[in-house]
């Protein structure tokens, strides 16, 4: 699985760049980001999208102060923003646990309360640890669809296996 990163303080604006390029490629294409709404949705309003003349925004779903959806043309395409995070009944390094998929968070590797942006660059860990996220994100994501709350055909135990992860109800995670 290939990930293509951006780092500096111009990531966002090489990220648009990206998209852009990108935008028949991506056309109709679904962006997740765990937690995105609180974080990397308003990240991306902050830092360009909103006024990037390239980019126009459709529609915009908020839920208790959470962008959980966002609809946005580029050019002559559409792509979408949505909030994993709120589409999955637990947290991201849970889902990862639970499915046992390849890449699972490595929550020993990084602390997010020490990264600030003056000094992200001094953390040797950081990109390898954002990259296992995408992958786990993007490997939970196949494994698990929620629109008709059954597994795709994945490699993973939940073919064969009780994991009682999937038989609880909300309260009881």
């Amino acid at each position: 699985m290939k990930c293509t990163s951006f780092w500096g303080l111009d990531a966002i604006t090489k990220s648009l760049d990206f998209l852009y390029e990108h935008r028949f490629k991506f056309q109709d294409h679904t962006f997740f980001a765990h937690n995105g709404g609180f974080y990397d949705i308003a990240f991306l309003f902050r830092e360009g999208l909103l006024t990037d003349d390239r980019f126009q925004i459709d529609s915009c779903i908020e839920q208790e102060g959470s962008y959980i959806h966002l609809t946005v043309f580029n050019g002559d395409s559409k792509i979408f923003f949505r909030d994993s995070n709120k589409l999955m009944p637990a947290s991201l390094e849970k889902m990862c646990e639970e499915l046992d998929v390849e890449h699972k968070k490595m929550t020993e590797t990084v602390c997010h309360d020490e990264i600030t942006i003056d000094n992200y660059h001094t953390f040797p860990a950081l990109e390898q640890y954002l990259e296992n996220d995408c992958k786990g994100l993007y490997e939970v994501l196949w494994c698990y669809n929620i629109e008709i709350k059954t597994a795709f055909d994945y490699e993973g135990e939940q073919h064969y296996k009780h994991i009682q992860f999937f038989h609880k109800t909300v309260s009881e995670r």
